[in-house]
Order: C-alpha cells, then sequence, then structure tokens
C-alpha cells in the first residue's frame, strides 16, 4: 500500500520467522526480520522478548512511549500525560505508575 505515510511490506525472505515464532509471535516476528533484512533507522517494539531479540541482533529499536517522549520533547504536544490517559482509556494500554512518573519527569511534567 502507498500513497501515504505508512508503507505496508512484505518480509522477502522468510526463513527466519519460524525461528523467531519460538519466542515471540507472528507480529514481531515479522517486524524484527523485516528491520533486518532492510536496515530500517528505528523499530518499534513494545513486547519485551522481542526488544530483547532486536537487542540481540543490534536492531535500533524504542517503544511507542519513546516516540511519543520524543515528540513531547519536540514541542508537537503539549501534555504526554494526556495521550497516555487516552491510551489506558481507549486502547487498554498498560504503563507502571514508577514508569509512567519517570516519564513524565523526564519530559518536564513530573
Amino acid at each position: 500500500m502507498t500513497g501515504g505515510w505508512l508503507i505496508v511490506e512484505q518480509v522477502p525472505d522468510r526463513q527466519v520467522i519460524p525461528l523467531l515464532r519460538g519466542r515471540i509471535d507472528e507480529g514481531e516476528a515479522e517486524a524484527i526480520e523485516l528491520a533486518r533484512q532492510t536496515q530500517v533507522d528505528l523499530l518499534i517494539l513494545d513486547e519485551l522478548a522481542g526488544r530483547e531479540i532486536a537487542g540481540e541482533m543490534s536492531l535500533p529499536y524504542t517503544g511507542l512511549l519513546g516516540i511519543l517522549a520524543a515528540e513531547k520533547l519536540a514541542g508537537n504536544m503539549a501534555s504526554l500525560k494526556t495521550v497516555i490517559d487516552r491510551l489506558r482509556s481507549e486502547c487498554r494500554f498498560f504503563i507502571s505508575e514508577p514508569l509512567e512518573k519517570r516519564l513524565l519527569e523526564g519530559v518536564g511534567e513530573g
């Protein structure tokens, strides 16, 4: 799919996917393998097991909260706390209270 800011791509070589599936789900396995094959600048992963594998493969990664914190620091959002609260209420997003506190302090909201 093209035409917007999102491009959906297939993993060209799927041979490693079954090996990764022993540790993570299909979507994460495909994202990691596609990132490895295409040498992406940054991979967005929130699951710990996926992050561990990305680290083992020396792939640069962050999570959704890392992206949101960067946007807040860049001045592209008024309140990270408001966004986190919406994620919780509308998307069943989980963030521990200690992590939320550190994150909000790090962006000047704590």
